[in-house]
C-alpha cells in the first residue's frame, strides 16, 4: 500500500510546527507516522512551510515531495503532487492526526476501499482512497472544498475516539496526550 503523509502547513493553529512535536516517546509525529506507514508501504511526506527542518527530522525515512505553494493551496493539491502515475490505491493521512496502532492500521489497509479509520460511525484518518476516486482526483481541474468533499462515502474501521482527533492546536493535542512540547 503505498502511503501519502500531508504535512505542507505552516500549523499557525498550534503556533509551532505540529509534525516536529515531540510524542511521549520523544520521536517527531511526521517520524512517527512515516514508521508506522512503512509497517504497510512505501511512504511519501508532502512538506512546505518547514520543508528542510522536516526532511531532516525524517532523516531519509521516506520519498520527500515539496509543495512550493503550499501557501496558495490545500490538502488535495498537496495530495496530487504525490500521488505516483501507476498507483492504484493508497492510503492519505494529514500529518496532524493520532498515529495509530499497527492492528487498527493493518485491519484499514485490509479493507475494501474506499475506507478510513474511525469510531462509532463517524469517518477519521487516515484515509484508502480507491482507484476510481484517485482517477477522479488526478482529473480535477479545480478544487473545492478540502479532500474530504472529494472522497465518496466510505466505510468506516472502528479504531476508537483518537481517529477522530485533529492535532491542531494545543488543547487537541493536551487532550491526547496530556501535555504540550
Amino acid at each position: 500500500m503505498n502511503c501519502v503523509v500531508l504535512s505542507a502547513g505552516a500549523s499557525t493553529r498550534m503556533g509551532t510546527q505540529k509534525a516536529l512535536l515531540p510524542l511521549p516517546s520523544g520521536v517527531p509525529l511526521v517520524r512517527a507516522w512515516v514508521d508506522r506507514l512503512r509497517e504497510v508501504g512505501p511512504v511519501t511526506v508532502v512538506t512546505g512551510a518547514c520543508h528542510a527542518a522536516i526532511v531532516a527530522a525524517l532523516d531519509g525515512r521516506a520519498r520527500v515531495v515539496r509543495n512550493t505553494r503550499w501557501s496558495e493551496t490545500g490538502a488535495l493539491e498537496s495530495l496530487l503532487l504525490a500521488l505516483q502515475a501507476p498507483w492504484t490505491t493508497c492510503l492519505v493521512t494529514p500529518v496532524d492526526a493520532v498515529v495509530p496502532d499497527t492492528v487498527a492500521l493493518r485491519r484499514l489497509c485490509e479493507a475494501p476501499a474506499p475506507a478510513a479509520l474511525g469510531h462509532d460511525g463517524v469517518q477519521g484518518h487516515p484515509v484508502v482512497v480507491d482507484a476510481a476516486t484517485l482517477q477522479r482526483l488526478r482529473g480535477l481541474q479545480a478544487f473545492h472544498g478540502g479532500l474530504r468533499a472529494h472522497l465518496p462515502s466510505c466505510s468506516i474501521v472502528e479504531a476508537g475516539p483518537n481517529s477522530l482527533a485533529n492535532l491542531n492546536t494545543p488543547a487537541a493535542w493536551a487532550a491526547v496526550y496530556g501535555w504540550t512540547s
